[in-house]
């Protein structure tokens, strides 16, 4: 570990080390925190991977009407050669149903890829079902307080 490695970091550090490494892991965060995702993927030496920015945005208003499935699929192509860190799921997650969006949670942690895959959650931890594995819930005490500086560049 790194010194100065935050205690969440080393917990889901540690959550990673016990499976298998072919999975699908999330990070129910308390609060949306690009550095934070960020940081998360330099530390574990994941590719850095934002969704909305790589893939909806080239979609532009018809964003929406992509697929769940085709999410997955985006996620299997880029953990073909190490792991990833998949930021911003949830601009897509959000425009489904809260029965779709916990379907592809269940589905996702139970999933099988090259590398393993892990997406940040703020805004629908709520429809993460808690004894789902490969899952991790951050309380707020835990994280750095973020600055003014820090929220105008992310």
């Amino acid at each position: 570990m790194r010194s100065g490695t935050p205690g969440w970091m080393i917990r889901f550090s540690g959550l990673l080390a016990a499976g298998d490494g072919y999975g699908g892991y999330l990070v129910n965060l308390p609060e949306y925190r690009p550095d934070l995702a960020k940081a998360l993927a330099h530390h574990l030496d994941f590719d850095f991977f934002d969704f909305r920015a790589d893939v909806m945005s080239r979609l532009g208003f018809s964003a929406h009407t992509l697929e769940l499935e085709a999410m997955g699929r985006s996620l299997e192509s880029r953990a073909v050669h190490r792991g990833v860190l998949a930021f911003n799921l949830e601009a897509l997650l959000g425009t489904k149903e809260r029965s779709a969006r916990q379907a592809w949670f269940s589905g996702f942690v139970r999933g099988r890829y090259a590398h393993p895959v892990v997406a940040p959650l703020a805004l629908f931890c709520s429809d993460v079902d808690p004894s789902l594995p490969n899952t991790i819930t951050i309380d707020p005490e835990e994280l750095p307080k973020q600055s003014i500086i820090n929220r105008l560049v992310n």
